[in-house]
């Protein structure tokens, strides 16, 4: 394979990275600062995911609520390593997890399988 080739296809797997990384920048920002546009949506999710109560005031560093900002950052340190190391597909995937992961909670509980207690 031609350099051009390898340069071209780094470059299109670094910019999806960048792009998953700033939807976990979103996240973690929204965790923070924004938690009263979020709690609708999370709150039944992860109350349903981790049997404990989650308050419309919660403080970040109580649990379930540091999942939603300590799981990303630690993906995206971890994806960093990975994409250091020349292995960019295995960062994509790894950083994309915890973002799947709610996504999926989300969707699983608002489709109804979070009314099967």
């Amino acid at each position: 394979m031609s350099d051009d080739f390898i340069t071209s296809k780094d470059d299109r797997l670094d910019g999806r990275l960048y792009a998953i990384f700033a939807a976990n920048f979103l996240l973690v920002g929204l965790t923070f600062f924004g938690w009263a546009l979020i709690y609708p949506i999370v709150a039944g999710p992860l109350r349903w995911g981790t049997g404990t109560f989650i308050g419309s005031h919660a403080e970040p560093f109580d649990y379930p609520i540091n999942v939603l900002w300590a799981v990303p950052i630690v993906a995206m340190v971890l994806a960093w390593i990975l994409r250091i190391e020349g292995q960019r597909s295995r960062a994509i995937t790894l950083a994309a997890a915890p973002l799947m992961f709610l996504t999926i909670l989300v969707i699983c509980y608002h489709a109804g399988f979070g009314t099967f207690n």
